[in-house]
């Protein structure tokens, strides 16, 4: 099959591949590729700041050209914290030195920051900011969801999901979404077989055993985003071409 160059600009693996085929690049995907610096620093002319913005190697490029940050794509980057403070009239959400009368502000985005690992202060000194929806996909947020009493209006398909929100998922059984589940590393001693969500499971790092164990229900493109799924990935025929959908160096290599 064809290479998607659009999917592997983003690829953070695939940069020897890149480096030989400058001609094919897609540039805004590769303005997020955190491995990609040295290639966008040496072609500033190309680089999509929107997608540059939420670039976690890309700090120093960002704070050098403060006018080019988009906001709204550095609320969801875990090393732009530091920015938005720098940068922003965090009260009112826009860029210190931004006309307030501007139609289109750049604006920071809660509900990027609400599912944002490194914006906790940020989230507790702005609670009511925070985007619930958002904040339960957060692995350091949820001791924020004590503000929020009602369990009802919490988004337990994210929930489910969340490495951190064990105690939850044992208190709230009912209320768990085992597809969500199923992908959830932390999460295997919750999971009864006639609830596991085998497409789900397949890209699960922790659930090796059960893929070995029962490798007619693994979901083979799924299987491709598990990182700890080379030696079964081997194993199948048609595997070439997952390995290509999804970009798998690691697993071209020994095929």
């Amino acid at each position: 099959m064809d290479i998607n160059w659009k999917y592997l600009s983003a690829n953070p693996y695939a940069i020897p591949q890149l480096e030989n085929n400058m001609d094919k690049i897609d540039w805004k995907m590769l303005s997020k590729n955190p491995n990609a610096i040295h290639l966008l620093e040496a072609n500033p002319d190309k680089i999509d700041w929107y997608y540059l913005s939420m670039n976690p190697n890309a700090i120093h490029l960002l704070d050098a050209n403060p006018d080019k940050i988009v906001f709204l794509t550095l609320s969801s980057n875990i090393n732009g914290i530091g920015l938005i403070r720098k940068y922003m009239d965090v009260g009112s959400i826009v860029p210190k030195k931004q006309k307030r009368e501007d139609p289109a502000p750049n604006c920071i985005a809660w509900h990027y920051l609400s599912e944002n690992p490194s914006a906790i202060e940020l989230l507790e000194e702005n609670p009511d900011k925070i985007d619930l929806y958002y904040l339960c996909k957060n692995p350091n947020g949820l001791h924020l969801l004590e503000r929020f009493p009602n369990v009802d209006e919490w988004n337990w398909f994210h929930l489910s999901a969340n490495p951190n929100a064990m105690d939850l998922l044992e208190k709230y059984p009912d209320k768990i979404d085992y597809m969500m589940l199923s992908k959830n590393p932390n999460a295997l001693h919750l999971l009864t077989h006639d609830k596991i969500c085998w497409l789900t499971l397949s890209e699960n790092p922790n659930a090796i055993q059960l893929l070995e164990k029962y490798p007619k229900l693994v979901d083979w493109s799924h299987l491709c985003k598990n990182p700890e799924a080379g030696h079964l990935l081997k194993q199948n025929k048609n595997i070439r071409l997952f390995a290509e959908i999804y970009h798998r160096k690691d697993i071209l290599e020994f095929l």
